[in-house]
């Protein structure tokens, strides 16, 4: 699902040994992984999570581990003991211990402090103690912004229920995202496109079909798709036409 698929076809092609630890075993881990470790599905991990505003939370097993599943700290050891190397991981909440020893921005933090809320451990005294980073003045600058010059400016996103588990389970179809591509008003007037409508976005020689959502929020000159099989740093956007009944049958 990423762009340039014959790309990453050829580079795996070519790798002696290729070690999987997946939930799924698509058909890209069939045709070339040489090792294959199940993982666990998000229901049923344990450990901690960290939102992008700093919330740190436990996370619980919803659901007991299927068939031959390991927790990804348990198949390190596993692999460490077979190397001659003692790692101490026992059980879950001692990784998390591990984790919170090795990082120092983590100093002070446990399971106990994170509890059933959660905290936000950069607000902490603890993690308000570590050290800006160093800046070097000469390195490089912020590349500029690509120009539109009547293409739009890509930037993507991914729907909190993309997911393998979604996509699989026949109770979740429902839930499985739909590629959007959100616009401008302005942009969108230009391009004769309405809410709802049907797009094409182009970026070379790769194309994704969408439908169109007008936000006001966007910044002109930009579009944003659902998922991440195009790059940019421009593309094209252009209405489609109306599917014929045999497409919308099937």
């Amino acid at each position: 699902d990423l762009p340039d698929r014959p790309r990453w076809e050829r580079a795996l092609d070519r790798a002696s040994t290729v070690v999987a630890h997946a939930s799924f075993l698509t058909a890209g881990i069939r045709e070339h992984a040489t090792v294959v470790f199940p993982a666990e599905s998000y229901a049923e991990k344990e450990g901690t999570i960290v939102h992008p505003d700093g919330l740190v939370q436990r996370l619980r097993p919803a659901i007991a581990r299927q068939g031959g599943n390991r927790p990804g700290w348990w198949v390190l050891r596993e692999l460490a003991a077979r190397l001659g190397l003692d790692v101490r991981a026992f059980h879950g909440p001692a990784v998390s211990k591990q984790v919170f020893d090795a990082v120092a921005f983590y100093e002070g933090l446990s399971l106990d402090v994170i509890a059933g809320r959660g905290t936000r451990w950069p607000q902490a005294d603890a993690a308000g103690a570590w050290p800006e980073p160093e800046r070097d003045p000469s390195g490089p600058g912020i590349e500029a912004v690509a120009q539109a010059n009547g293409r739009l400016r890509l930037g993507t996103f991914r729907s909190i229920w993309s997911g393998p588990e979604v996509e699989v389970s026949p109770a979740l179809k429902f839930l499985v995202p739909k590629a959007r591509a959100e616009l401008s008003p302005d942009d969108a007037r230009r391009l004769g496109v309405t809410d709802g409508a049907r797009v094409s976005v182009r970026a070379g020689d790769d194309v994704v079909h969408a439908v169109a959502a007008i936000r006001a929020t966007v910044p002109a000159g930009s579009v944003f798709v659902e998922g991440n099989r195009l790059r940019g740093p421009l593309v094209e956007v252009a209405a489609r036409r109306a599917a014929p009944v045999e497409e919308v049958a099937s």
